[in-house]
């Protein structure tokens, strides 16, 4: 008499009973099979068998699964290959495409940063002198207000200070514009 025709016979207590004893006599195989042949973690496996088994109970009483053919055994395992390369197919599928938005992000970053170092210095260059020496020693030397002044042949710190934020403004400007020409699109960080 087969195992299923047996389950059938046996009362409600009888066959959860076996379905137990069933569920735990494959259960080691079935997970050692899934990490041998698909290199599937123990964890995943577990969740894989249990799935798979649940899949097997259904197809039993649904009447999809006869004895004959193949073995409960061989039938649970067909179950759990199929779902094992649907898992590892979704789970790399994943993978892939979350590794190629991080490239493409990081490249996309890092091409777009290039492009933008690239035109904010072309129009340092093309800025008038005077904007351009300001700024290089304000910003570049690092030397302080005063200095800045003083080698500009200006009155005081404040005029070399007026005259550093009238270019730097004017630069910003410009720099947005051929950005958005350029497509780069940027946002200024709003002051908290």
């Amino acid at each position: 008499m087969g195992i299923i025709k047996q389950l059938f016979r046996s009362g409600k207590s009888g066959r959860e009973r076996e379905v137990d004893r069933l569920y735990e006599l494959y259960k080691a195989p079935f997970v050692s099979f899934l990490r041998k042949q698909y290199g599937i973690d123990e964890e995943t496996a577990l969740d894989l068998y249990q799935d798979s088994f649940s899949t097997l109970c259904q197809n039993v009483q649904n009447g999809n699964y006869t004895e004959g053919h193949t073995s409960l055994k061989t039938y649970l395992f067909e179950i759990g290959k199929r779902k094992a390369c649907n898992w590892l197919r979704r789970n790399r599928m994943e993978k892939e495409q979350s590794l190629f938005s991080e490239w493409i992000t990081a490249n996309e970053i890092s091409r777009e940063w290039e492009e933008a170092q690239e035109i904010a210095a072309r129009l340092v260059q093309e800025t008038e002198d005077i904007c351009r020496r300001v700024l290089t020693f304000f910003y570049w030397e690092r030397l302080s207000m005063a200095e800045t002044a003083e080698r500009m042949n200006y009155k005081d710190a404040d005029v070399a200070k007026n005259k550093k934020s009238s270019c730097l403004r004017r630069l910003t400007f410009a720099l947005q514009k051929r950005l958005e020409d350029a497509d780069i699109h940027w946002k200024r960080k709003e002051k908290k």
